[in-house]
């Protein structure tokens, strides 16, 4: 069915934590497909602690959709509607795509540029990126209505102490801490390694992988975090990734609703897509989405004193300085000429059915 086949086909799709969070209900015809994505009921009962209000969620569920869009142009199918349903929360929101036989137009990206889609966490060269790259990364921003995209090249430095203080708060917090490493799978270990970030992609050595199993497996050698640790990763990790990179874009939704944190998912990917097709490197940065958990009061109590005052100034210095805003929904992404090639994490099936009637009005 073409419904499975262009799922199967779009499960690359971007995900905070490679958490894979949806799932999907289809209706088919010769000459039409209606496909619904939601947030799936098993994840939202366990969410990655970077998660608590479904909007790492909800941008994957746009990554997701920004593939189907994609894959279903190469089919002979265009997006013919898209109709959001925000219910209570993001977590019970949905959205359904309708395609149907056409040409498409505009910009299209094949089963491969999909495939090929990776995370790069090596440090990159800073060689400044082809400006036609530029050029097509502003107007995929400028085709959503929703998002605002800021780009940073010579000023990308000037990022770095907010940034900082967000990726110390990330190694610190017991919570987020904790769901990092339930993210992360080593070579040794006895599950595997689907839905998981494999250590391999980390960019870092045998030796560093080993001492980070470490710290996950023996819980109270994670004091040394309390002692400084978290202050050499946060070196190493962010600012030497940033150092080593051509820019740092930021991408900023308009609000926190379904709609707009869905599109900021759409943008994100095809951005991603545009990078990799031109076969240059990308890291996300999700660390403004820490923040942004914060001032939406959904674990942002749970923070030390010192770390809520942090996130605090962190706020005003952005907002002053770069004019991004850390109370909304944010993403952001590094890009520059590769060093080295990473390997790709691995990916679940999408759980689908067919909901009968998911084409009417």
């Amino acid at each position: 069915m073409k419904s499975l086949d262009w799922l199967d086909q779009a499960k690359w799709a971007a995900s905070g934590g490679n958490a894979q969070p949806w799932t999907a209900a289809y209706e088919e015809t010769e000459n039409s497909v209606a496909i619904e994505l939601s947030i799936d009921a098993a994840y939202r009962a366990h969410p990655s602690a970077m998660d608590l209000s479904g909007t790492a969620s909800t941008l994957a569920l746009g990554c997701l959709a920004t593939n189907l869009h994609m894959i279903a142009a190469g089919n002979g199918f265009v997006l013919t509607d898209l109709r959001v349903s925000e219910r209570d929360s993001l977590w019970t929101s949905s959205v359904r795509l309708l395609f149907g036989r056409g040409k498409a137009t505009g910009r299209v990206y094949g089963p491969d540029d999909i495939r090929v889609r990776h995370t790069n966490r090596y440090p990159f060269r800073t060689t400044p990126i082809d400006a036609a790259v530029r050029s097509n990364l502003e107007a995929i921003a400028r085709s959503y209505a929703r998002v605002r995209v800021a780009e940073f090249a010579e000023a990308k430095m000037a990022l770095v102490p907010g940034l900082f203080a967000l990726e110390r708060i990330r190694w610190q917090d017991k919570r987020l801490l904790q769901s990092l490493f339930e993210e992360l799978h080593f070579r040794h270990d006895a599950t595997e390694a689907s839905g998981l970030i494999e250590a391999d992609q980390l960019g870092i050595s045998p030796v560093e992988q080993w001492f980070l199993r470490l710290l996950r497996d023996v819980r109270p050698l994670r004091l040394l975090f309390r002692c400084g640790l978290d202050r050499i990763i946060a070196r190493q990790s962010l600012t030497q990734g940033i150092r080593n990179c051509d820019r740092v874009y930021f991408l900023e939704a308009a609000d926190a609703s379904f709609r707009s944190c869905f599109e900021l998912g759409r943008c994100f990917q095809e951005q991603w897509l545009e990078v990799n097709k031109a076969a240059l490197a990308f890291q996300p940065i999700g660390l403004p989405l820490i923040a942004f958990e914060h001032w939406r009061d959904e674990g942002g109590s749970r923070l030390r004193p010192e770390q809520r005052r942090a996130i605090e100034s962190v706020t005003r210095d952005f907002g002053t300085k770069f004019r991004l805003d850390f109370k909304k929904p944010m993403i952001g992404f590094r890009v520059g000429v590769p060093t080295r090639a990473p390997k790709r994490s691995s990916r679940k099936p999408v759980a689908a059915q067919i909901k009968p009637g998911l084409s009417a009005d």
